[in-house]
Parts: structure tokens; sequence; C-alpha cells
């Protein structure tokens, strides 16, 4: 990683490496005398919007190095985090899971980035005999450095800060905890499953009025809807069926 761990991962079975995901080298010798890579990092949304080519480097020459060392060092389980943000080139469908197909022509920087990244792990562990899971992330909330509305909104409150909202609030999403994110990324290594595209969404859909509610109730958060500005549409529901059946 390049940002050091918090006291809560500070442990004597932990080795921290500052590298650089783009550097092979430093990639290579990281990955030496390991069993398992969980391949978490890559620029997100808003990341890619502020630096595109940064963000398409190392999303997909980042993984690319990764699963590089892995075959070097002999590694022969990865598990490589995507995102729900694949799914934003779908249009015409209410429902979406594993199996629907993506076109990369009608996706943002960064979902056509995560597609890439899928598929290159993809062709690579295949020919190279790496077992592999892709997780697909959904809105993740909770500890950590979450950057969505649950993260905004709290923090606005803590800060007493007013929130704006566009329109009506009418825009909903799956946020999804980050305890079963983190369930999501153990569960299949410790049931020995590989081979599985798994979206880690939760089935639940929060509206943004619901969202600004909750934390009003909770937290005493001010919150104020303009009218007059147009809200971002809602993303297509994401299925996690397959997910629920496959790891229990």
């Amino acid at each position: 990683d390049i940002v050091e761990p918090t006291k809560e991962l500070d442990h004597e079975n932990l080795n921290f490496f500052k590298i650089d995901l783009l550097d092979k080298n430093e990639v290579n010798q990281a990955f030496k005398n390991i069993d398992v890579v969980f391949h978490l990092a890559g620029v997100v949304l808003g990341g890619m919007k502020k630096n595109p080519q940064l963000g398409i480097e190392l999303n997909i020459m980042g993984t690319m190095n990764v699963l590089e060392s892995c075959r070097i060092n002999s590694v022969k389980k990865i598990m490589v985090a995507s995102t729900f943000y694949i799914y934003d080139c779908i249009k015409d469908l209410d429902l979406v899971d594993e199996n629907t197909k993506l076109n990369i022509m009608d996706s943002s920087y960064f979902g056509a980035s995560k597609i890439m990244d899928e598929l290159i792990t993809r062709r690579f562990c295949e020919q190279n005999q790496i077992d592999f899971n892709i997780l697909r992330f959904g809105s993740v909330y909770g500890a950590g450095k979450a950057s969505n509305s649950v993260k905004k909104f709290i923090t606005n409150t803590i800060n007493g800060v007013q929130t704006e909202i566009w329109g009506n609030g009418d825009r909903e999403n799956q946020f999804t905890h980050v305890k079963d994110i983190a369930d999501g990324c153990m569960l299949p290594l410790e049931k020995n499953l590989w081979g599985n595209v798994l979206n880690l969404v939760s089935a639940q859909l929060t509206s943004t009025k619901e969202l600004s509610h909750i934390i009003e109730q909770k937290f005493g958060g001010k919150f104020v809807f303009d009218k007059s500005k147009k809200e971002g549409t809602s993303f297509v529901k994401i299925s996690s069926n397959h997910t629920i059946k496959i790891l229990g």
C-alpha cells in the first residue's frame, strides 16, 4: 500500500511494504514467500475523474504487475477487487447479475478500467493455473476511508455542516457495510471456492432521502433539498443472489 496501516492493523504478524504498483521490481519483491494475494488497490471513481491517466495506469497496469508477480513467485491464489460500477454501461435492464453481458463502449473511464481489470485477471489466471475470485464491491460504508454519500453525510453532521441534496432525493443505492465486504473476501478462501465472480452488494435499496432521514434521526444531521438542481439517476439494481448461494 502507499498508505501506512492504522493502529488497529498494528500486529506482529503483519508486515507493511510501502510500494508503487507500477514499479514491477517493488511488487515482485513484496510477493516473495506468500500464499494468497488480496488485490484491493486501485483508483476509485473520484480519483478517476480527477486523473483518468493515473486511474487507467494503476487499475490496469497495476493489476498486470500484481498478476505477473504472482506468476514469478508461484503464488497460486488471488482475490481481485472489482466494483459495482462495471454495471454503469447497462441502460436497458432493471436488474443485473454476474452473468449480465457488459459493453465496455458504453462505460465510464472507471467502469471500463475495471472491466479490463477483470478480463486481464481471468485470462492471466487461466493461462497460468492461478486460482482466482473477482469480487465486485458495492458502495461501501462503515469504518475506513469510504467516499460515498453515507460518509459525506456523517462527516458533514460531525462537523456541523448542513448538507445540500439535489432534487427530491429519490436516487437509490445499494449501500454495503464494510464487514459484509470483509466477509465476502474471506469466505471464498475459507471454503476453498475459486473461479467465481461475486457481487458483494447489499440487496437493500436506500434512497438519498431515506439516508438523510436516518442520519438526521440518529445523529442530528441537517439537510436541505434544492429541487432546482437535477439529481443523478438511480443505478441499475444489482442482484446478490448468486453470492448468497455460493457463500451462504
